[in-house]
């Protein structure tokens, strides 16, 4: 699986930002930066945006981990705590694929 600077993916962190509008309203930005200034955001409405940045902010640091989790399978070391190998890391490379853009795209 590529690490994330090879698929063009904004570096880690990440953050969840709540923008506050004085009418009750609420929206959550996912904000990526680099040492000084933000570089992106994508701002979420609706029932689970709280939830969702969460989701969101955490998704370069949760790719990089199973990125990691499948190399080390892969390269023959065996994970004790794991009683089913084959399922788990079809799972993660299921959803790495899905992360890259190489997973099943949705019609």
């Amino acid at each position: 699986m590529k690490k994330l600077e090879e698929l063009g993916i904004s570096p880690a962190p990440w953050k969840k930002v709540l923008d506050e509008f004085g009418d009750e309203e609420a929206q959550y930005q996912v904000a990526v930066t680099d040492e000084r200034f933000p570089v992106g955001a994508v701002t979420l409405e609706g029932n689970f945006c709280e939830a969702d940045s969460c989701l969101i902010a955490a998704a370069p640091e949760m790719y990089e981990a199973l990125r990691k989790i499948t190399e080390e399978q892969e390269c023959g070391r065996d994970c004790a705590k794991c009683t089913n190998h084959g399922c788990v890391i079809k799972e993660c490379k299921a959803a790495l694929a899905k992360a890259s853009g190489e997973g099943e795209v949705a019609k």
